[in-house]
């Protein structure tokens, strides 16, 4: 007769290669890269690519992020090469770090491709702030290019992020549609921490907004102070985004202090999401899973 003891050794050996397939179907084969796609005549635009096509379970979508400040990342000169994966997986991660950049993993890790996008070009110094470069048809089309590159390579739905100023390129691109509907389109867009001073080259909303006909979020911090991107921007955008068939608009409040409460408009402080950026990529991220089509 069988013994108890090893009864239980059969029973455990089976359970650790249930445990071994169960992991080898929840495998992850992301890859990091970047590369440079040609956008316009004669301009290119680098890419940071996480790419999950070949995990298990397959990515839902695709994030394009969009820094703030003068966008400028200069992936092609201070980012690891392609070869050091680990260090292309990291790099610029920490705290001090633009809300996106930094969090990009954590985008990834909820089931998406993310694409980082750089200046392009013929603005390696980055993005000119007045006039405004972000709200010109060249973007729009650099975006475009970017758009259409994700769907010919993941063949997944495809959502705009933006935060601080690149909220504004993220609403230039959800424009595509109406501006330039010949080009590739969003599924969706995300602003966070938004220019809605009205004094700003980058403003928000002195953009057609009534004309964008996407789902749409925005995310703010309520202690954020920065003077051009005040957190009652949330229900003015609201109130502009008539087109959109669901909006929703959220507040976030920080349980902690971020690294440096002195930062008013950089990544460090409450406009930056410092320190509370799960209450940011968990709402965002379930948001867009949420508006993604049935299988």
């Amino acid at each position: 007769m069988t013994s108890l003891r090893a009864r239980r050794s059969s029973v455990a050996a089976v359970l650790l290669l249930i445990g071994i397939a169960f992991a080898a179907a929840c495998a992850e084969a992301t890859t990091y890269s970047i590369t440079s796609i040609p956008t316009r005549p004669g301009i290119t635009v680098p890419l940071m690519i996480t790419d999950k096509s070949a995990d298990t379970p397959a990515p839902v979508g695709t994030l394009i992020l969009f820094t703030g400040g003068n966008g400028q990342l200069n992936l092609l000169t201070n980012w690891p090469p392609n070869s050091d994966q680990s260090g292309l997986m990291t790099h610029d991660t920490g705290s001090t770090s633009n809300f996106l950049v930094r969090q990009r993993n954590n985008f990834a890790a909820a089931g998406f491709n993310v694409i980082l996008v750089d200046v392009p070009s013929d603005e390696t110094g980055g993005y000119p702030a007045n006039p405004s470069f972000r709200r010109t048809t060249k973007h729009q089309k650099d975006i475009a290019a970017v758009i259409a590159y994700a769907r010919a390579t993941f063949s997944v739905p495809v959502w705009l992020i933006g935060t601080s100023r690149g909220s504004t390129s993220a609403a230039k691109g959800a424009l595509i549609a109406t501006q330039q509907p010949a080009l590739s389109a969003p599924d969706g867009f995300v602003l966070t921490s938004t220019v809605t001073d009205s004094s700003d080259p980058d403003n928000v909303l002195d953009m057609p907004l009534k004309d964008i006909a996407l789902v749409a979020m925005m995310v703010a911090n309520e202690q954020d102070a920065c003077s051009i991107t005040p957190p009652i921007g949330v229900n003015k955008i609201a109130r502009n985004l008539l087109s959109s068939p669901d909006f929703r608009g959220k507040f976030v409040t920080n349980d902690t202090d971020p690294v440096d409460p002195t930062d008013t408009c950089d990544a460090t402080g409450y406009h930056g999401f410092s320190n509370v950026e799960g209450k940011v990529v968990s709402p965002v991220t379930a948001w867009i899973i949420g508006h993604l089509p049935t299988p």
